[in-house]
C-alpha cells in the first residue's frame, strides 16, 4: 500500500511538472514578496476585464525600466501587483498611509528602498482617473503605485491565478 502512495505522489508530481512545462508562458513563478510566493496561471487580457482585488501583470515601459535599473525585476519582465482601486474610486495616497474611501489599504511607503536608495513617492488625494488602476503589493515595502502612480488599464497584459503558493 505504501508503494502505491509513493508512486501516486511521483506520478502526480510528474504530471504537474509536465503541465507546467507544456503551458509555456501561461505559467509564472513569483519569488517576490510583493505577492504571495508561488506558481501562478496567467490569463491573457486586454485589461478591460480587471477588477478590484485581481492580481495582474503589466508592462509600462517607464515603470518597468526604473524597476529593472534598481534590480527589482529583470529587464523586459512584467510586474505583478494587486488591483487596489479602479477608475472612479476615491483614494488618498499620503506619506503615512493609503486609504480607499477612508479605509486604510496600506501602510507607509518607505522613503528609501532596501539598499538605502531614496524613493520618490506618489502623493494624491482625489478620484482614480477612468482608464487607470491603482496597484499595491502585499507588503508595505513593495514597489507599487505608491511610487509610480496610476497604471493605464491598456498596460495590463494578464491576470494571475494562484496554482500553488507558500
Amino acid at each position: 500500500m505504501r508503494i502505491l502512495k509513493e508512486n501516486a505522489f511521483i506520478i502526480g508530481g510528474a504530471t504537474f511538472l509536465l503541465v507546467l512545462w507544456l503551458s509555456g508562458p501561461r505559467v509564472a513563478i513569483n519569488t517576490s514578496e510583493s505577492l504571495p510566493i508561488g506558481i501562478y496561471f496567467i490569463t491573457q487580457t486586454s485589461g478591460k476585464e480587471v477588477g478590484k482585488g485581481d492580481l495582474v501583470l503589466f508592462y509600462d515601459e517607464e515603470i518597468n525600466k526604473k524597476a529593472a535599473e534598481r534590480k527589482y525585476i529583470r529587464e523586459g519582465h512584467m510586474i505583478g501587483k494587486r488591483v487596489a482601486a479602479v477608475g472612479g474610486e476615491n483614494i488618498r495616497v499620503g506619506p503615512k498611509q493609503t486609504t480607499l474611501s477612508g479605509i486604510p489599504v496600506s501602510g507607509k511607503a518607505p522613503r528609501t528602498d532596501s539598499k538605502g536608495r531614496p524613493m520618490q513617492r506618489f502623493l494624491y488625494n482625489g478620484v482614480v482617473p477612468d482608464g487607470t488602476v491603482f496597484l499595491l503589493g502585499d507588503t508595505d515595502n513593495s514597489y507599487d503605485s505608491r511610487y509610480y502612480g496610476f497604471v493605464e488599464i491598456s498596460k495590463i497584459t494578464g491576470t494571475l491565478t494562484p496554482l500553488f503558493i507558500w
